[in-house]
């Protein structure tokens, strides 16, 4: 299984310690539809999280894509 890494920026001890608990919550989460978790550390001011890699991409960068409003079927489709 192919693996990814992201990394977020975190400036503060705030903003680090909000990452890691959405990094928490993720790892919870246990869904088809959600990019499986795998691990997260900090690292030189950085959350790293390790997940599954997409095949097709993420939500954030295929609608960043898209050139028109999605059909509201489309919608409802990714979110059920």
């Amino acid at each position: 299984m192919p693996l990814v890494i992201k990394r977020v920026k975190v400036d503060n001890p705030k903003e680090a310690a909000a990452a890691q608990h959405e990094a928490k919550l993720l790892a919870e989460l246990d869904h088809p539809f959600i990019v499986g978790y795998i691990d997260s550390f900090l690292h030189k001011g950085h959350l790293c999280l390790v997940t599954e890699y997409c095949e097709g991409g993420d939500l954030y960068h295929r609608l960043k894509e898209c050139t028109h409003h999605l059909p509201e079927a489309t919608v409802l489709d990714w979110l059920l």
